[in-house]
């Protein structure tokens, strides 16, 4: 059996926030609503999210011997990268990894072609998503 072909006219986009568990049931309760409304399924509910990758920071606590009365201070590194990730519900169909930096020609892919990578990267002066 194939892949089905991925149509984004078969998805129903939906994006909400919740502040705390007060307004959790009701935005459950409209999406179960939503779902049994459209009758959609699995395959064409997905979700989408981000997170972001400091990864040049160093802990913010360390240990010190008996002989220092304090650990030397450091300024904390925030160069960091956008990582997204997309899937659907079934778990079926999981679109490639896109990371966000903020250089256009970073220099860990100096002798890369960024076009086979297994992930999508693009550069944004924030490295944050909001494009």
């Amino acid at each position: 059996m194939g892949k089905k072909a991925w149509n984004p006219r078969d998805q129903y986009l939906w994006g909400t926030v919740v502040f705390g568990p007060c307004g959790s049931n009701q935005v459950f309760k409209k999406f179960e609503d939503l779902v049994k409304e459209k009758s959609l399924f699995k395959e064409q509910i997905c979700k989408v999210d981000e997170t972001g990758l400091y990864y040049r920071m160093l802990p913010t606590k360390t240990l010190a011997s008996r002989k220092e009365a304090a650990a030397p201070g450091y300024k904390r590194s925030k160069d960091r990268v956008t990582v997204s990730l997309c899937g659907n519900a079934a778990g079926m169909h999981k679109l490639p990894v896109m990371l966000i930096g903020k250089s256009v020609k970073p220099t860990a892919f100096k002798n890369v072609n960024v076009e086979s990578l297994p992930a999508h990267y693009r550069a944004l002066k924030t490295a944050w998503m909001n494009q």
